[in-house]
């Protein structure tokens, strides 16, 4: 199965970068089927696959110009989704870890009674003249 994929694939991405439309379209939505489950084998079913996938699919449209024949069809797209979800992951640690660090923010404002000084400082304008000019 994996070598007649690789045959496919591989045909349709060269007749795609001849300018092959509905063999491009073909290609992508293989592979976006075959993107989410090697994604969903890997981390589960996490609200993030999709938005990895799209990422994935939108890279290898990217690159698509660097697809060498002569070279495994596999090898080339798993890097690509290999990066993107690494790439994805970074992200989504990153989104959580502020959301988390607000979220502590909040509550230390909320218990010391701060809440109401740091909002009217803010509304004063003392807490936004300190910031550099390119942040205001």
């Amino acid at each position: 199965m994996q070598e007649s994929d690789e045959r496919r694939w591989s045909s349709l991405m060269v007749s795609a970068q001849g300018g092959n439309e509905s063999d491009y379209r073909q290609l992508l939505e293989q592979l976006a089927t075959v993107i989410q489950r090697f994604l969903r084998s890997r981390f589960g079913n996490h609200h993030f696959i999709e938005d990895c996938v799209q990422e994935a699919l939108i890279a290898v449209h990217q690159a698509r110009h660097t697809y060498d024949p002569q070279r495994p069809f596999r090898a080339w797209l798993f890097a690509i989704v290999r990066n993107k979800a690494i790439d994805t992951l970074r992200r989504q640690r990153t989104r959580e870890n502020t959301v988390d660090q607000y979220r502590r923010d909040h509550e230390v404002l909320s218990q010391t009674g701060m809440q109401d000084r740091s909002r009217s400082e803010l509304l004063e304008g003392e807490l936004l003249g300190l910031l550099p000019e390119q942040h205001k």
